[in-house]
């Protein structure tokens, strides 16, 4: 019989695998020991506890669990959204755009349009990454939103200006600069929605 045992919130959570007698207990006491003999996880304070019961919830852990489980599920939410707006923009109103209205307009329009687009989905994703549980969801949340901000405070002024002045190389530089940073964040965001389908 093999026993793992680590804290959990205040809590001790401990695991007894036996192929024979599979038993799981998450314990409430600090107090805990094994009784060999009869093969039982006996808690302190606690009522005897058989192997043959398949998982024991401390309650005072529980809620707090229900919590995060559901602010990451909004997180998820507001990812996919986020998802589906770049995807929108990216297949049906950029080339809508370029291909209906004289080129002046469509100029004008995506100037004003892209710092929106990027404030937006930034604040979203800063949302998102603080709702999340998971730590690496939440840093890569984080990291788009940054990008994001980057993006509107930093490379979207710097490219209306090279575009302005007739800079080609450079605009053509910090256009696809900013192309390729909505792509990254567009995968990153993707495989977090993949990585938590897989875990649901």
């Amino acid at each position: 019989m093999r026993v793992n045992g680590f804290k959990c919130g205040g809590t001790v959570e401990v695991m007894f695998s036996d192929p024979r007698k599979p038993c799981k207990l998450r314990c409430c006491s600090v107090a805990l020991k094994l009784s060999p003999a009869r093969k039982c996880c006996l808690c302190t304070h606690q009522a005897l506890l058989e192997p043959s019961a398949k998982q024991f919830k401390c309650s005072s852990n529980s809620t707090h669990r229900k919590f995060s489980k559901v602010f990451s599920q909004i997180s998820d939410l507001i990812v996919a959204a986020n998802v589906g707006v770049m995807l929108f923009f990216s297949v049906a109103v950029a080339p809508t755009i370029f291909r209906v209205l004289p080129p002046q307009w469509s100029a004008a329009y995506v100037r004003k349009f892209f710092p929106k687009y990027f404030l937006f989905l930034g604040i979203t994703s800063a949302v998102a990454a603080a709702l999340h549980s998971l730590p690496v969801a939440q840093l890569s949340l984080a990291a788009c939103a940054v990008v994001f901000f980057f993006s509107v405070f930093w490379l979207t002024p710097r490219i209306n200006a090279a575009r302005d002045n007739q800079q080609t190389r450079t605009f053509n530089t910090l256009h696809y600069t900013s192309v390729g940073l909505n792509l990254i964040q567009l995968a990153v965001m993707i495989w977090l929605l993949v990585k938590s389908v897989l875990a649901a």
